[in-house]
């Protein structure tokens, strides 16, 4: 037990690490429920970490912008899993994972699975500008993001979910509860739809 309790700070230590703060610093996600497992089943250390921290908790409700200046409010549909890269023009970690997104992206397309960006912590000010709205997209657009983006222009995503660091990903379910928070960035695209997979495994549980 104790080798699996230092476990368990190592990774989430090092995940917070690959993230780029804030001016207000970091600050890790605490939300931590009882690990639960389907009896019998030989659990991987990375799943048994999932459920220490997983939560279900709903998913509020922040209006985002999207390239068309139109503004939305990001809910899943019903069988749906949909993960928000919460990220920034500026981070380097941000940057590299965007890769990793991608394949997951092409590969699970329509497969109910939906893939967003939504730009936060880019505003000198609150909220955005509307040349800092455009700059997001442009730079969006120049990184070669394959998937939906939105701009966090009032700065609500950013205080919603505490985000004191980048990148930083949302997993939601179907019913529209947070099932994940997943801090700093994914090693590879292996590693995103592996944290995935476990999301829609006890997702609803």
């Amino acid at each position: 037990m104790k080798r699996m309790h230092l476990f368990l700070i190592a990774v989430m230590t090092v995940a917070m690490l690959a993230g780029c703060g804030s001016k207000e610093g970091s600050q890790p996600d605490s939300t931590q429920s009882p690990p639960a497992g389907i009896q019998g089943e030989q659990l991987s250390q990375n799943e048994q970490l999932f459920l220490q921290i997983r939560e279900n908790t709903p998913l509020p409700e922040i209006p985002v912008v999207d390239k068309e200046g139109g503004e939305t409010v990001l809910r899943a549909q019903e069988g749906e899993i949909l993960v928000i890269n919460l990220w920034a023009s500026w981070c380097g970690y941000c940057i590299k994972e965007i890769p990793y997104f991608n394949e997951v992206h092409e590969r699970l397309a329509g497969e109910g699975v939906r893939i967003v960006a939504v730009n936060v912590l880019d505003s000198a000010g609150d909220p955005y500008t509307q040349a800092e709205v455009q700059a997001a997209f442009s730079e969006e657009e120049r990184l070669g993001v394959a998937f939906p983006g939105y701009v966090d222009y009032k700065n609500e995503a950013a205080i919603q979910f505490a985000v004191r660091s980048v990148p930083m990903t949302i997993f939601v379910d179907g019913s529209n509860n947070i099932v994940l928070r997943y801090p700093g960035m994914f090693q590879s695209a292996q590693e995103l739809e592996e944290w995935l997979g476990y999301v829609q495994k006890y997702a609803g549980q």
